[in-house]
């Protein structure tokens, strides 16, 4: 149930992580050419992390909203997800989707 979930959530959700991902490939680029003689990228780098710390963020935030666990009057509205499940799901599309493109 956990990978439907997953793919799901990449279903609705590809379009931000593939901008963290272009974002992230900017910022090794980046940070190659500081290392090799440009030296100027200094404050544009600490930026460009910033922004990327922040849209890592939102990015989390949005996955994890997509799916609202719903209280005990209103488990009538959705299928009965398990809890472990959900939150499975959500951690593999954290540690792919969002921490996959930093390493």
């Amino acid at each position: 149930m956990a990978w439907h979930i997953f793919k799901k959530d990449w279903k609705l959700l590809w379009r931000l992580v593939v901008g963290l991902a272009a974002a992230q490939c900017l910022v090794t680029i980046l940070l190659y050419r500081r290392d090799h003689g440009a030296t100027d990228m200094g404050r544009i780098l600490n930026l460009l992390q910033t922004i990327m710390l922040l849209a890592s963020g939102i990015l989390v935030a949005a996955a994890v909203h997509l799916d609202a666990i719903p209280g005990v009057r209103l488990d009538w509205l959705v299928r009965p997800i398990k809890r472990r499940d959900l939150l499975a799901a959500k951690l593999l599309f954290v540690i792919l989707l969002v921490q996959g493109p930093y390493y």
